[in-house]
């Protein structure tokens, strides 16, 4: 009878395994190359998208058997703009949930670290593995499958709480580029899409075109940032090994909401080990709960690019006519009739970045 499990990464999708897992009574070891957790995003503000799931933040978390003690903050207001207009947009119930990544002890990171070890799992910082020395690979996006990189300023601000999307390929490649703020901590970034090698230049006008907008100078910042991977067909089990989170491809291909993801298919394998075909019944979990979703957003890219040579002024007007942000996010992610009818025909392999050599060197995974 199997009493314990091996988990290669110490991410929201490796410690939510571990974490429910221990529960479950298996004594649990987690590997991780850095020298503690979140150390590949190192600060950044991200959200959690609000719309997948009817429960609130506060049900996804707890069928998770996760204790928030972290920054989870909730947004019902985001102004989109390109470089000719804008729009704020509004929702009834938070569209998502700001969560700090990284070493903070408010980040996700140290919130589900400080769970796990309470919990007994034992996780070996600065300790290297392979998948063939593990049960569970969580390291993040694999060489191969990354299609979106950022890079981000972390500084502090006299702003208030606010979010801004700026869209346009010179700010980000096929991307979009942001200004998430909280409590006087401000997370400034490009991700783009492609064209890795011209990240810097994106950055570099999108810090600049910030500044403008806000009537500021912004000197002393942090940089931070990471990849992303994503596979329109995921790789859940591989040579007897699970895959959860990013290292399976599993992203949001449209906007990048992936964090909730992660975490739910690190619990989801944990409910299913002990089944007994838990291969099958892990793929095909993940199938039912995330098969939709996975598709619905390789049609979000495919139109984000189509708008995107129109300055996304198209999504602008979408946006002003939309009464309820959250509502137009679970719309689209709900994969709706027209989603249903573009999918078959869209090249899937065309929303992962074929330049990948040109990611830099901190970057690299």
């Amino acid at each position: 009878m199997r009493t314990s499990y091996k988990i290669l990464g110490a991410g929201p999708a490796g410690l939510t395994a571990a974490i429910n897992l221990r529960k479950k009574g298996y004594n649990v070891t987690v590997y991780e190359k850095n020298e503690g957790c979140g150390g590949r995003i190192n600060g950044n503000l991200q959200g959690i998208e609000n719309w997948s799931s009817p429960k609130t933040m506060g049900q996804r978390l707890d069928s998770m058997n996760i204790n928030p003690s972290f920054l989870l903050k909730p947004f019902y207001s985001t102004t989109f703009m390109n470089t000719e207009r804008s729009v704020e947009a509004n929702s009834k119930k938070p569209w998502f949930y700001l969560i700090k990544r990284g070493a903070a002890q408010d980040s996700l990171d140290q919130g589900l670290r400080r769970q796990a070890e309470r919990c007994g799992v034992e996780i070996k910082f600065s300790t290297s593995a392979t998948a063939k020395d593990v049960d569970i690979v969580a390291t993040g996006p694999r060489a191969g499958q990354l299609y979106a990189i950022e890079k981000t300023a972390i500084f502090e601000t006299n702003l208030n709480d606010m979010a801004l999307v700026l869209m346009g390929n010179q700010f980000a490649h096929r991307g979009l580029s942001y200004l998430l703020v909280s409590d006087g901590y401000a997370s400034l970034g490009s991700v783009n899409f492609g064209k890795f090698g011209d990240l810097e230049q994106c950055f570099n006008n999108t810090l600049k075109k910030f500044e403008q907008i806000l009537g500021i100078k912004i000197k002393d910042y942090k940089v931070a940032g990471g990849v992303a991977g994503f596979s329109p067909s995921p790789t859940l089990v591989e040579n007897g090994k699970f895959y959860i989170g990013e290292a399976a491809g599993l992203q949001d291909a449209g906007f990048g909401f992936g964090v909730s993801m992660s975490m739910e298919s690190g619990y989801i394998l944990s409910q299913v080990v002990d089944k007994p075909a838990p291969e099958e019944s892990y793929q095909n979990a993940i199938k039912k709960r995330f098969g939709n979703h996975i598709k619905s957003s390789v049609v979000i890219r495919y139109l984000l690019d189509k708008m995107g040579k129109n300055n996304y002024n198209d999504l602008i007007n979408m946006l002003r006519k939309e009464e309820d942000l959250r509502d137009f996010f679970k719309g689209f992610y709900n994969f709706p009739p027209i989603s249903r009818i573009l999918y078959p025909f869209l090249n899937k392999s065309s929303v992962i970045a074929t330049d990948q050599h040109l990611v830099p060197s901190p970057f690299k995974v």
